[in-house]
C-alpha cells in the first residue's frame, strides 16, 4: 500500500497513511515554514505555579513531598518536576529547602529559641540534620549565624534603664 501525497495551494505537503485514512499530517514545505507552527509551552503555567508555591509556604513546617506539591499544582509529578525547573530554575525540592534556609536566617536573627526549636519549626528531621543543612547553604552553623545576625542584648538589665544596678 501507498500512501497519498497532495499538495495543498500554499504549499505545504498533506500526507495520508494508508492503514489509517483518518491520520492525515500536514508537513511544511520548507525548514522556514516551521516558524509559523505555535511554540509548546514552557514552564507551569501561572496558576499552577502559584498554587505550588502557595502551598508550599503554607506547609514549610511539614514533611512536603514531590507528590504533595504536583497535586497541589494538579499535575502529574514527573510533568510537574520538570515544568517547575524550567520556570524557576530549581528543582521543587531545592526550592523548599531554599525556603527554609531563608525562613531560618530570619528566625536565627531576630528570636531567641533554641535551635532544635526552629529545625522543628522548619520541618527538619532533627536538629542534627537542620545543623548540616544550613552549614551546607550558608557556610555558618546556625548558633554562628544567630550570633553574628542578633542584635545585641542589653548588658544592664535595672528597672532605672541605665547605670549601676
Amino acid at each position: 500500500m501507498e500512501a497519498n501525497i497532495d499538495i495543498t495551494p500554499d504549499g505545504a505537503v498533506l500526507a495520508q497513511a494508508p492503514q489509517n485514512p483518518c491520520c492525515n499530517t500536514l508537513l511544511p514545505r520548507t525548514g522556514s515554514d516551521i516558524a509559523a507552527f505555535p511554540k509548546p509551552p514552557r514552564g507551569l503555567n501561572h496558576k499552577a505555579l502559584q498554587r505550588a508555591v502557595e502551598f508550599i509556604d503554607r506547609h514549610l513546617s511539614d514533611s512536603i513531598g514531590l507528590a504533595d506539591i504536583a497535586n497541589a499544582a494538579c499535575i502529574s509529578r514527573f510533568h510537574f518536576a520538570r515544568l517547575f525547573r524550567v520556570s524557576t530554575g530549581r528543582s521543587p525540592m531545592e526550592y523548599v529547602l531554599d525556603k527554609r534556609i531563608a525562613l531560618a536566617k530570619e528566625l536565627l536573627a531576630h528570636r531567641r529559641q533554641k535551635i532544635s526549636v526552629t529545625a522543628a519549626t522548619l520541618g527538619f528531621f532533627d536538629q542534627s540534620h537542620f545543623t548540616r543543612t544550613f552549614r551546607r547553604a550558608t557556610g555558618l552553623s546556625p548558633r554562628e549565624f544567630s550570633r553574628l545576625h542578633a542584635p545585641p542584648r542589653n548588658p544592664c538589665r535595672c528597672a532605672s534603664g541605665g547605670g549601676e544596678p
